[in-house]
């Protein structure tokens, strides 16, 4: 895919030492999927027809990191290993299609 008015879009880019396929990069976008915290069906094929829709990179919506503030009933959460399964299934969907992901890292403290 080109594209003449921006011809790097869809060239590869380093963040760091990581390449990101191509410049496309999905912000943070609240879907309130999340089952207390857990990653669901649902959350995964939200982020993987991103990825398959030609994201370079995606960031997640909020992403609780302390069970004490929770921002919206359905976000994610990674404060104990219990959520882990549900994050390497969601790495797993989207590495399907090169994309990349990190989380928004959430604490309002």
């Amino acid at each position: 895919m080109e594209s003449s008015a921006y011809p790097m879009l869809f060239s590869p880019i380093k963040v760091g030492t990581t390449e990101v396929k191509n410049r496309v990069f999905m912000p943070p976008v609240s879907t309130n999927l999340a089952d207390h915290g857990y990653v669901t069906d649902d959350l995964v094929d939200h982020y993987r027809a991103r990825a398959k829709g030609g994201v370079g990179l995606i960031i997640t919506e909020v992403v609780t990191v302390e069970p004490t503030y929770t921002y919206l009933p359905g976000d994610m959460c990674c404060y104990d290993d219990t959520f882990i399964p549900g994050w390497e299934k969601l790495a797993a969907a989207v590495h399907e299609y090169g994309c990349k992901i990190m989380p928004q890292l959430f604490h309002p403290a």
